[in-house]
Formats: C-alpha cells, sequence, structure tokens
C-alpha cells in the first residue's frame, strides 16, 4: 500500500504521505521529544513486569509456606501481569505513538483481546482473594 494514513504534529489533521515524501517525524503522533521519553518508560515498565513476575510465579512455585488458594491466587495475578507486559504493552506504544497500528493486522484485534482478558483476569482474582479472606 503507497499511502500511510498519518496525523501532523502541528493540527493532527489527517493527511495522506506517500511513502516517498513521508519521514518519521511526520508521522509520529507527538513532537520528537516525547516518544524517545515514553519508549525508554515504556521499555522499564515492561521489563520490570516481565522480570518481577517471573521472579514471584518462581518464589510461589518452589515455597511451600503460604496456603494453597492464596499461592494459586498469585499466581495466577503474576501469569495476567506477564500477558498484559507481553501482548499489550508494546502494542499499546506503537499505536500510540505512530498513530496507526504497524503490525500484522491480525494482532491489533489479538492485542486488545488480551488486553481485556488479563484485566478481567486480575479483577476477578482479586475479587475471589478479597471473598476468601473475608
Amino acid at each position: 500500500m503507497d499511502l500511510i494514513l498519518a496525523q501532523k504534529n502541528e493540527n493532527f489533521n489527517k493527511t495522506l504521505l506517500t511513502k516517498k515524501n513521508a519521514k518519521l517525524s511526520d508521522l509520529l503522533a507527538l513532537p520528537e521529544p516525547f516518544p524517545t521519553v515514553l519508549a525508554l518508560i515504556y521499555g522499564g515498565i515492561a521489563l520490570i513486569a516481565f522480570v518481577t513476575n517471573i521472579s514471584a510465579v518462581i518464589v510461589l512455585v518452589k515455597k511451600m509456606k503460604t496456603s494453597s488458594d492464596l499461592r494459586i491466587y498469585l499466581i495466577n495475578l503474576a501469569a495476567a501481569d506477564l500477558s498484559m507486559a507481553i501482548f499489550s504493552v508494546p502494542f499499546n506504544y506503537s499505536d500510540v505513538m505512530y498513530g496507526y497500528w504497524r503490525f500484522p493486522l491480525f494482532m491489533c484485534p489479538f492485542s486488545r483481546f488480551m488486553t481485556i482478558c488479563t484485566i478481567s483476569n486480575s479483577i476477578f482474582t482479586l475479587t475471589a482473594i478479597g471473598i476468601e479472606r473475608y
């Protein structure tokens, strides 16, 4: 496809740009210092979420001191957070920063679906923990 739908930084009007005259700065939804800073923040959040949740799963599987039900709930929360870090954070960042979907088309609904599932999973798990503790 020769045309890319992009937004100009000045007035956010939709403009069609051809691949030949399109520059990366024209395709960004925000002016230049923001994408770099936000990429570092999003990347750091995803990396920290990945490492800490993998560590939590390992500790919860190895240690037998916590109650069996609570351990299962906590592993479920860690798995939901891992799914969010893998399937949601990178794709949402790219979608917001570039103003269009840069990945294969099947990934757009899949990413949204995984985001909704992981948020729902976290909410239901926290509700179950609250009901069990009560």
